[in-house]
């Protein structure tokens, strides 16, 4: 495998049963604040303004690269944490990862940096497809996934949490 994409990092059933506790299949819920999270969902760090998960179900093709004993099966979990960019002012940073189980029920971890085109190939394959580039905060605190749209929402760090463009 090249150094472009890394195999999927195994983990803790604990995280997919934490997020599963915050998301149905299907939705994307938006935490505001780190206590709202259920426990177990990984916060974005200090500097750390919101995180959005959705839940979604994996039926696309074999991924050229992850091995079949890594490969995603269901649930598959998309986080999405915006942070404060250099000189804590706008424009913000993202960072995202996905959880998923494999066909024998082992979780895993595939964060975007660390393998871009298998992350891309498994949120293009989830029903995650609304939600693959647009790193905007989303128009609604909860919707489905179908629905999700930017509307205008942006990270305001000087004013209210949410804003909405006129």
């Amino acid at each position: 495998m090249d150094e472009k994409n890394k195999d999927p990092k195994p983990i803790t059933w604990a995280i997919l049963e934490s997020l599963a506790e915050a998301v149905p299949t299907g939705e994307y819920r938006l935490y505001s604040a780190s206590p709202q999270l259920p426990s177990g969902v990984p916060w974005g760090g200090s500097d750390c303004q919101c995180v959005v998960i959705a839940g979604s179900a994996y039926s696309g093709p074999s991924i050229t690269g992850i091995p079949p004993s890594m490969a995603p099966n269901v649930p598959v979990y998309f986080w999405l944490s915006f942070r404060l960019g250099p000189g804590v002012s706008p424009p913000h940073k993202v960072d995202d990862c996905l959880y998923y189980t494999n066909r024998n029920g082992l979780a895993f971890s595939l964060h975007s940096k660390d393998s871009p085109d298998h992350h891309t190939g498994i949120m293009s394959g989830s029903g995650l497809g609304p939600i693959m580039y647009d790193f905007n905060l989303p128009s609604g605190s909860s919707g489905k996934i179908s629905e999700y749209r930017s509307g205008g929402a942006h990270l305001d760090f000087e004013g209210p949490f949410w804003k909405s463009k006129k």
